[in-house]
């Protein structure tokens, strides 16, 4: 059995109801159905615990790159969620994660490697300095990306560089204690849609979400032009954790 199953209470796992309820309980290996993302996240100070285990699940590629880090939380933090990563994959794939293969796409986009495994699995990575995020999916391209919410962010120059008119606009009508999580809204469905379309950060400025956007948060199909092509998306926001918020984004509607 993956070891992972004995790491569950470290993992947060959920599924987004997209027409299967079920999440993986523990010791059992439940596949992700088609038309089901499930989300796993974790704190790093939860997975420090399982460090060795999951450093030994590394290539040598990537031992290289978290030796590159300058700072040696960021050097641990790289090691904890690239060894999540690879340890849910085998969980799904029912092989050791350890001999799992990526390969990256013209724009950087992780996937399994076709020549070391058949599945249809997709999947997406996120974090921030506090927390890890991924999630998973068969058949439908992916993006995911989780972001913490700062009050005191000087979100305006930002804005005005990378945001359309229409974005501005609904940032400055919500109430002054709002406009924060407008704004980390918005830049976190612009990098899961930049994710799930394999695209390059011209999304970031390209790309207008304000039509779809309300005081609720996303949790549906939505029409979208990317680059004046029309795109159907199936978009779902939720709070992840104290003062993060996460957008996970599919091309397929689901």
């Amino acid at each position: 059995m993956n070891r992972l199953c004995s790491f569950l209470p470290y993992l947060e796992v959920r599924t987004v109801k997209t027409g299967d309820p079920k999440i993986p309980e523990l010791g059992i290996r439940q596949p992700v159905g088609e038309g089901t993302i499930h989300v796993w996240s974790a704190w790093y100070a939860d997975l420090e615990p399982n460090f060795p285990y999951y450093s030994e699940q590394l290539s040598r590629e990537e031992m290289l790159k978290a030796a590159g880090y300058k700072k040696s939380t960021d050097s641990r933090h790289y090691i904890l969620r690239h060894g999540m990563v690879r340890a849910v994959l085998g969980y799904y794939l029912g092989r050791d994660p350890g001999k799992i293969r990526f390969m990256q796409g013209m724009t950087g986009k992780p996937a399994l490697d076709p020549e070391n495994s058949s599945s249809d699995i997709r999947f997406s990575l996120s974090c921030t300095g506090e927390r890890v995020c991924l999630g998973i999916t068969r058949k439908s391209d992916i993006g995911l990306d989780i972001v913490k919410v700062q009050t005191r962010y000087p979100f305006f120059a930002i804005e005005n560089y990378l945001f359309t008119p229409g974005e501005k606009e609904w940032i400055a009508q919500g109430a002054p204690d709002r406009r924060a999580i407008r704004f980390f809204r918005i830049w976190s469905m612009k990098e899961a849609l930049l994710k799930v379309t394999g695209s390059n950060a011209r999304v970031m400025q390209d790309v207008d979400v304000s039509g779809v956007l309300t005081d609720r948060y996303l949790n549906g199909c939505y029409a979208l032009n990317i680059w004046e092509k029309k795109m159907n998306f199936f978009i779902h926001e939720k709070g992840c954790g104290a003062g993060h918020h996460r957008v996970i984004a599919t091309l397929k509607e689901i």
